[in-house]
């Protein structure tokens, strides 16, 4: 059965394969984890826009409120616990008409949505 392959070059195989298999799930968990980081922080501009977005969809959507309707800031703010947040850097959000992305006053990487 065990032709050609002796007992502890198959224990060497075996420790190897363990060594292989950890690092490989070392690495997987390294590259999820720098992905996430790469993304939006909780208290980054970019991150306040999307939170303000979807609470401005979701109030037209519960609302009936069709495309380039006006969104109401007081109404909007009952989405977003803790109500429309401030831009980090100071910008001042403008909501924008339903179906358009809010924007920040500061403009530029980091103070938009695409």
């Amino acid at each position: 059965m065990n032709r050609d392959v002796p007992g502890n070059a198959r224990s060497t195989i075996g420790v190897w394969l363990l060594i292989g298999g950890i690092v490989f799930v070392g690495t997987a968990i390294a590259v999820r984890r720098s992905s996430i980081v790469c993304c939006a922080a909780p208290s980054s501009c970019s991150y306040f826009l999307r939170e303000i977005d979807g609470a401005k969809d979701q109030w037209a959507i519960e609302k009936g409120h069709k495309a380039a309707e006006p969104a109401v800031k007081s109404e909007i703010a009952q989405y977003i616990r803790g109500g429309i947040p401030l831009c980090p850097a100071g910008g001042v959000y403008s909501l924008n008409p339903v179906g358009r992305n809010p924007t920040c006053s500061i403009g530029g990487a980091g103070h938009s949505l695409p």
